[in-house]
């Protein structure tokens, strides 16, 4: 999963961005492909629906460094 992935959170789109965005870095305009300017700054602590999605594919019981299996 990227850590840069030039989304917008699920909970304010267009308001806020992806809490796995750089702070300074504009976000991506999905519909249109160009960047939006004024879009830095506004990292939430929400993931965009990218990030949701990939994590709830994640099995966390099947990773064995956490020692819960």
């Amino acid at each position: 999963m990227p850590h840069v992935c030039g989304h917008f959170d699920w909970h304010a789109p267009r308001d806020r961005t992806c809490t796995m965005n750089y702070t300074l870095n504009w976000m991506r305009d999905f519909t249109t492909h160009h960047l939006v300017p004024g879009s830095q700054n506004k990292r939430s602590n929400d993931f965009c629906g990218l990030h949701l999605r990939e994590i709830r594919k994640t099995d966390l019981t099947r990773n064995g460094a956490l020692g819960w299996g």
